[in-house]
């Protein structure tokens, strides 16, 4: 098989400045939430005090209206702009995982034979686990995307991650890694066959879609 890359390791300090630039601007939006919810409990506050008790209670179900809008609006905005990004770089024996989300960037540098399970999650093919041996060349490291600090890994040998649907990601899993490892209970049915199609009904499907 030739090695396999989705995103090219000289793409990977493009790839970090977009998610550095993501987390900046969610952590303005943060700072917007704060300072409107803060806002709102003063004038609520302000709402409960003795002398202004025969304030129609109009002036406090619109604080609540308020508080509940920009609660939904900046959560419902957040997660719209969730975006996640995996570097794959596949080689005959080894293969190296660079999973963005959120602040952490986790790297899954595995050989193929210290994969003890690897499967699906879920029925979309959008969510994945690799469980592994851990080894001198099989291991999970863990960074902060914005300061470069290593972090401890929540687990030193379960990697988890999500697929970005309609990708040459997903590509990868669903049709790539037969020459490489075994995926658990994944086969390709008539059903996924009449969905996804084979691999080069979904490759034609991406080039479409660009």
């Amino acid at each position: 098989m030739n090695d396999y890359y989705y995103k090219y390791p000289e793409d990977e300090e493009i790839i970090e400045e977009h998610f550095k630039e993501k987390l900046r601007k969610e952590s303005k939006n943060k700072k917007k939430i704060a300072i409107i919810v803060g806002e709102n409990l003063v004038l609520l506050l302000l709402f409960l005090m003795p002398f202004l008790e025969k304030i129609s209670s109009l002036f406090l179900i619109l604080i609540v209206i308020q508080v509940v809008f920009f609660f939904y609006y900046f959560k419902t905005k957040a997660q719209k702009e969730a975006v996640t990004m995996l570097s794959i770089e596949a080689y005959e024996d080894k293969m190296r995982l660079s999973y963005y989300n959120g602040r952490r960037k986790k790297v899954l540098n595995v050989s193929y034979e210290d994969i003890v399970s690897a499967r699906f999650s879920d029925d979309e093919y959008t969510k994945f686990q690799i469980g592994i041996a851990e080894t001198s060349n099989t291991f999970i490291e863990e960074f902060d995307i914005l300061s470069g600090k290593k972090l401890m890994p929540n687990t030193d040998n379960l990697f988890l991650f999500s697929i970005n649907p309609m990708s040459y990601e997903q590509f990868f899993f669903l049709y790539a890694v037969d020459e490489l490892f075994t995926i658990n209970g994944f086969e390709r049915s008539k059903k996924f066959l009449k969905q996804y199609g084979n691999a080069d009904d979904y490759l034609a499907a991406l080039n479409e879609s660009e």
